[in-house]
């Protein structure tokens, strides 16, 4: 039995030794070379319950190495939910966008149809219209091809959005949380203390686990409230742009209507007045003729 424990401590050595040097060595710390560094661990652990024998020692390891890997996976999953709101965040924006497109597209497209009406109508005669109320009123066509603007709004400034850790962070963290539930275990399989004293850091690991799950899941609560409500802010507003465009769009066609309308009454009045011109002037040459037949023969009397 010493004999296979003294191999143990031997085989974990080199090979922390060796993992050691290659974590040194690496410039990047990225999930991958947590991934291979978790691994390594149950490894470790694998060959060390091998060597000893399964007793309260190896299992007490692997329940250590269960516990870290309860830490290290929920991380991975915040880490994976997070990512992927941030994409939900820009497949929104990115909605607005091709909705503003949309509306302006269909704006620019109806009113040059209506100012070119206008333009062909005969005299133009502008009507008195109601002027509208300084709440209702909007900017109005100013020419050929024009369109209505909306005012500019105030830009929706974007919800503040948590810190998240950096991945060198979160691994500095773990191998804390790691290393304080293993000394115990290792100084009790080495004998330096009893084993009564190896659960302490099992404790200590469950209850900073605990305590880390909380935390994340209020984070992660907190980040997506502010999402919902800066997404609801944004729609809010688009609505109301788009609300706001298509007013400016209705009363630019009531405006063009009643232009057209006016237009057409006054070459409507113009024709008949130039009827009713000519007439008179028919009426009056009629009236005039039998006194020019009348005053042809007196003419020539005298001139006989």
């Amino acid at each position: 039995m010493g004999k296979k424990l003294e191999g143990a401590r031997v085989a974990i050595r080199s090979r922390r030794a060796v993992r050691g040097a290659q974590i040194g060595a690496e410039a990047d710390i990225s999930h991958s070379s947590h991934t291979r560094n978790i691994r390594h661990v149950v490894h470790v652990c694998l060959v060390s319950i091998y060597s000893i024998g399964v007793g309260s020692s190896g299992i007490l390891l692997l329940g250590i190495v269960a516990l870290w890997a309860f830490g290290a996976v929920p991380h991975w999953v915040q880490r994976r939910e997070q990512l992927a709101a941030a994409w939900r965040a820009e497949a929104t924006e990115e909605e607005l966008r091709l909705l503003e497109r949309r509306e302006l597209s269909r704006t620019s497209s109806a009113l040059p149809r209506s100012s070119g009406r206008l333009l062909a109508a005969p005299r133009p005669v502008a009507q008195p219209v109601a002027a509208p109320s300084p709440a209702a009123a909007g900017p109005a066509p100013s020419g050929k091809g024009s369109r209505p603007v909306a005012p500019a709004q105030p830009a929706v400034q974007p919800a503040a959005q948590p810190a998240a850790a950096s991945p060198a962070a979160a691994l500095l963290v773990l191998g804390g949380t790691g290393l304080v539930a293993a000394v115990p275990a290792l100084l009790a399989v080495l004998g330096v203390v009893p084993l009564a004293v190896a659960p302490v850091g099992l404790a200590l690991l469950g209850l900073l686990v605990a305590v880390g799950r909380r935390r994340a899941a209020v984070r992660q609560r907190a980040a997506a409230r502010a999402a919902a409500l800066d997404a609801q802010a944004r729609t809010r507003d688009a609505r109301r742009r788009a609300a706001e465009r298509h007013a400016a769009q209705g009363r630019a066609e009531t405006s063009a209507r009643a232009a057209a309308a006016s237009a057409a009454a006054a070459a409507a009045t113009f024709a008949a007045e130039r009827a009713a011109a000519r007439a008179a002037e028919q009426h009056e040459r009629a009236a005039r003729a039998p006194q020019r037949t009348a005053t042809v023969p007196r003419r020539r009397a005298v001139g006989e």
